[in-house]
Protein backbone atom coordinates (compact mmCIF):
# COMPACT_ATOMS: atom_id res chain seq x y z
CA UNK A 1 0.00 0.00 0.00
CA UNK A 2 1.22 3.46 -0.69
CA UNK A 3 0.80 6.83 -0.06
CA UNK A 4 -2.38 8.43 -1.48
CA UNK A 5 -1.67 11.15 -4.50
CA UNK A 6 -4.49 12.52 -4.42
CA UNK A 7 -4.91 11.98 -8.19
CA UNK A 8 -8.45 11.02 -7.95
CA UNK A 9 -7.99 8.05 -10.41
CA UNK A 10 -9.52 5.59 -7.61
CA UNK A 11 -12.91 7.86 -7.32
CA UNK A 12 -12.99 8.62 -11.23
CA UNK A 13 -12.66 4.37 -11.65
CA UNK A 14 -15.41 3.57 -9.75
CA UNK A 15 -17.29 4.57 -6.40
CA UNK A 16 -16.72 3.62 -3.45
CA UNK A 17 -19.93 2.17 -1.45
CA UNK A 18 -20.44 5.59 0.28
CA UNK A 19 -21.02 7.10 -2.59
CA UNK A 20 -23.37 4.33 -3.93
CA UNK A 21 -25.60 4.38 -0.56
CA UNK A 22 -25.36 8.10 -0.52
CA UNK A 23 -24.55 10.09 -3.78
CA UNK A 24 -26.78 10.29 -6.15
CA UNK A 25 -25.46 9.73 -9.73
CA UNK A 26 -25.11 6.64 -12.09
CA UNK A 27 -21.56 7.45 -13.56
CA UNK A 28 -19.01 5.27 -12.43
CA UNK A 29 -16.85 8.56 -11.54
CA UNK A 30 -18.47 9.26 -8.02
CA UNK A 31 -20.00 13.09 -7.99
CA UNK A 32 -18.43 13.74 -4.57
CA UNK A 33 -14.87 13.90 -5.85
CA UNK A 34 -13.64 17.41 -6.13
CA UNK A 35 -11.08 18.74 -7.15
CA UNK A 36 -8.88 21.24 -4.80
CA UNK A 37 -7.74 23.82 -7.29
CA UNK A 38 -4.02 22.75 -7.09
CA UNK A 39 -4.61 19.82 -9.61
CA UNK A 40 -5.58 17.38 -6.67
CA UNK A 41 -8.77 15.92 -5.58
CA UNK A 42 -10.21 15.62 -2.47
CA UNK A 43 -13.13 13.58 -1.20
CA UNK A 44 -16.57 15.84 -0.73
CA UNK A 45 -18.02 13.38 1.06
CA UNK A 46 -15.12 14.09 3.97
CA UNK A 47 -14.63 17.39 3.56
CA UNK A 48 -18.14 18.55 3.60
CA UNK A 49 -20.60 15.50 3.39
CA UNK A 50 -24.07 17.74 3.69
CA UNK A 51 -23.20 19.23 0.79
CA UNK A 52 -24.18 15.70 -0.72
CA UNK A 53 -26.33 13.96 1.34
CA UNK A 54 -29.41 15.09 2.93
CA UNK A 55 -28.98 13.16 6.06
CA UNK A 56 -27.23 15.50 7.92
CA UNK A 57 -30.35 18.33 8.08
CA UNK A 58 -32.97 15.76 8.53
CA UNK A 59 -31.27 13.97 11.46
CA UNK A 60 -29.21 16.65 12.99
CA UNK A 61 -25.71 15.59 12.35
CA UNK A 62 -23.06 18.35 11.21
CA UNK A 63 -20.51 18.09 8.51
CA UNK A 64 -17.73 16.89 11.05
CA UNK A 65 -19.73 14.51 13.01
CA UNK A 66 -20.17 12.55 9.58
CA UNK A 67 -17.00 13.62 8.07
CA UNK A 68 -14.82 11.63 10.78
CA UNK A 69 -17.36 9.11 10.05
CA UNK A 70 -16.59 8.41 6.82
CA UNK A 71 -12.98 9.09 6.39
CA UNK A 72 -12.28 6.14 9.16
CA UNK A 73 -15.21 3.92 6.99
CA UNK A 74 -12.97 5.19 3.95
CA UNK A 75 -9.67 5.01 4.92
CA UNK A 76 -8.92 8.67 4.42
CA UNK A 77 -4.66 8.53 5.67
CA UNK A 78 -4.29 4.75 5.51
CA UNK A 79 -2.70 5.10 2.17
CA UNK A 80 -3.32 4.28 -1.76
CA UNK A 81 -5.19 1.42 -1.81
CA UNK A 82 -5.47 1.51 -5.84
CA UNK A 83 -3.78 -0.96 -8.65
CA UNK A 84 -2.79 1.71 -10.47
Amino acid sequence: MGICQRCGKCCKDERCLLSVEFVLGTDNICPALEPDGNGLYQCGLVKHPTKYINVGANRGWKDDMLAEIFGRLLGIGRGCDASL
